[in-house]
This record gives C-alpha cells, structure tokens and sequence, in this order.
C-alpha cells in the first residue's frame, strides 16, 4: 500500500496507522472491484501484521477487512469487518 511520506513519524506504530487511515479511505471512496484489485498482490504473502491484517480481542484473532480483501473473495462465515457488499457474498454458513 503506498504511503505518502509526508508524515513526520515513520515508527512501526505510526507507519502502521498510515497504512490502516489509507485502507480505510480507499474502502470508503472506491467501488470494492477496484479495491479488490488494490489487495492482489499482495495475496500471496503469508505473513500477517497485527493492526493491518488482524487484532486480538480478548485473546482471539479477528480479521480486517484488509485481510479478507487480500483472500479474494468472501469466505461465507459472516466476518464482522466484510468489506463485501451483498452481491459478491457466499450464503453464511
């Protein structure tokens, strides 16, 4: 995800916030095709980063929209950050 290095603070923390604001933004302002198309290449990589990809709620793992973005697809489970809208979701299981 492209950053805009305008920001004083480029800690783990702050560059962490960046890239969630901007994700958020692009979820807000963007059809879900093209955000789709933003998430791809970076499907391939299994590594997952707390606060972008995940966080832990009451120790367990509850995946961003981010995360479900970089899938490709809705897995059908009812996920609470879904970023797809209706048409692109599986029947919940």
């Amino acid at each position: 995800m492209p950053l805009d290095f305008s920001q004083g603070c480029r800690c783990p923390e702050c560059l962490q916030q960046a890239i969630h604001e901007r994700i958020n933004e692009a979820l807000t302002s963007r059809p879900v095709s093209e955000v789709l198309e933003m998430a791809a290449p970076f499907a391939a990589s299994k590594e997952l980063h707390e606060g972008i990809d995940y966080t832990v709620e009451q120790g367990n793992y509850v995946f961003t929209a981010w995360y479900h973005l970089k899938r490709g697809k809705c897995c059908g489970n009812g996920c609470r950050h879904c970023p797809y809208p209706k048409k692109y979701r599986k029947p919940e299981l």
